[in-house]
Order: C-alpha cells, then sequence, then structure tokens
C-alpha cells in the first residue's frame, strides 16, 4: 500500500497527557482518517509481520518508532489488521528527498527464524 500524507507525523505531537493518562487529539483522528482513506480492503488475522517505509519530503520527521505508532493505531482501527499486539515482525526505514510525503507499507506472514537461539 502507498499512502501519501500531507506531513509524517510523530505520536508525540498528536497526543497530550494529564497526569498517568494519554489522550489523542482531533489532529490525531484526523491524521488516522488521512491513512485509512487510503487503504485497500485486505485483511490479516493474527500474527503478521510488517514493513514500513517512510519517504520523507524533508529530514524534519520525528523518531522512527514515534512516527511508526500512528500507523500501526490506523493499520488496527480500521481493519487491516486484528491488533497490533500481533505484529511479529516489524521492519522500519525512514528515506528523505522524495517530492511528496509517502507511507509504503507491506504486510505478510511472520518469516520463520533462520537461527534459532539456544
Amino acid at each position: 500500500m502507498q499512502i501519501k500524507v500531507n506531513k509524517i507525523l510523530s505520536y508525540q505531537t498528536l497526543v497530550y497527557k494529564n497526569g498517568s493518562r494519554t489522550f489523542r487529539k482531533k489532529k490525531y483522528n484526523d491524521y488516522i482518517q488521512e491513512i485509512g482513506n487510503q487503504l485497500n480492503d485486505e485483511t490479516y488475522k493474527g500474527d503478521v509481520a510488517i514493513k514500513i517505509i517512510f519517504k520523507c519530503k524533508n529530514r524534519v520527521v520525528g523518531d522512527i518508532d514515534n512516527i511508526t505508532k500512528p500507523v500501526l493505531d490506523t493499520l488496527q482501527s480500521y481493519g487491516v489488521i486484528e491488533n497490533d499486539k500481533f505484529v511479529q515482525e516489524l521492519h522500519l526505514q525512514k528515506k528523505y528527498g522524495f517530492k511528496y510525503n509517502q507511507i509504503d507499507i507491506y504486510i505478510s506472514q511472520p518469516q520463520e527464524w533462520l537461527d534459532k537461539e539456544g
């Protein structure tokens, strides 16, 4: 899936904290909708492997872990994945110098580990 966004947003800019509780700003829901409206109708049940490539216009983008959370929340909210707790593999890349901000998302079944931990 290729998702074009006006701006790649970070989780910290989309929420506010009140004591120990975290609340979504309206901007978070707008961002989820911006991404969600471009998702295809595929759905994945159970464990999944996800690769996300953030193609950025410039380097004014948050940390890779903070820009990933809203994308996973969107995949869950729109029913593409059952729950982000089922993400067994997560591959992330951030690239710069593109004409538009774009998020490429690839989802599949988790791959078997080649080397077993012993």
